[in-house]
């Protein structure tokens, strides 16, 4: 089955997400994270992405994200990629699962509950008590505990209470939903009807439930939000990638 067309607007919010091929660790030591925090740093040289957000893991990482153009997202990750392939790891294998994943945000209290998500991932799986404790993120950064290295000032404002919303991990119905978007790259938001225009970017047919067996409370949701038409609440002015 062919790919579907990645459809990028410009200056929106991108939750993005890649894992190691097989799921397998890529980053080991404190110098392997390192590596790819400076990469990210390069990549943002490059083109204008900014930062609202990151956070790595061993095998996986996620990044929120607001390119100024519709291509840039593209072309900044797939430098990011190779960038990390060649320069440490050599030609030969794969490192990470292929394309990465990536799901629109609606700029409002959504885009903070996504944000909440990725820097609280090492608390979700519990790896610390606190996200305070995971060097590998924009948490501190965001607590203004920390210089920015990554993230760019002044694109979110964060509650004063933000650490203890990161600690509390994120769960029921709000979790699926931030998880669906993200793994079927479908938008995460207010759903439709409530955008200036739609982005018709495939229907949604029952021959595709029942080929990928998605559960009766994901098909509901689906169907709410998203069928026929997945919402967004900017003209569209991106590109595909």
């Amino acid at each position: 089955m062919p790919r579907v067309a990645r459809v990028i607007a410009a200056n929106q919010v991108y939750h993005v997400l890649n894992r190691g091929n097989g799921r397998a660790e890529v980053f080991r030591k404190a110098a392997d994270f390192e590596v790819f925090v400076d990469l990210i740093g390069e990549a943002k040289e490059r083109y204008p992405v900014k930062v609202i957000a990151y956070c790595l893991m061993s095998n996986h990482f996620h990044l929120l994200v607001r390119p100024e153009r519709g291509e840039d997202l593209s072309k900044w990750m797939q430098w990011l990629m190779t960038s990390h392939v060649r320069r440490y790891h050599g030609t030969s294998g794969h490192l990470w699962q292929g394309r990465f994943k990536s799901s629109l945000v609606q700029d409002d209290d959504h885009l903070l509950t996504v944000a909440r998500y990725v820097e609280g991932n090492p608390v979700q799986i519990k790896m610390v008590s606190s996200a305070r404790e995971w060097p590998w993120s924009s948490h501190r950064e965001n607590l203004g505990e920390a210089e920015r290295t990554l993230t760019d000032e002044g694109l979110v404002e964060f509650p004063s209470d933000w650490s203890n919303h990161v600690d509390t991990p994120i769960t029921g119905r709000e979790l699926n939903r931030l998880t669906l978007s993200l793994h079927r790259q479908i938008p995460f938001g207010a759903g439709a009807g409530t955008g200036s225009c739609y982005i018709l970017k495939r229907c949604l047919s029952p021959l595709r439930y029942a080929e990928r067996k998605v559960s009766e409370t994901d098909l509901q949701y689906e169907k709410n939000y998203f069928h026929p038409f997945y919402w967004a609440s900017f003209q569209l002015t991106g590109s595909s990638g």
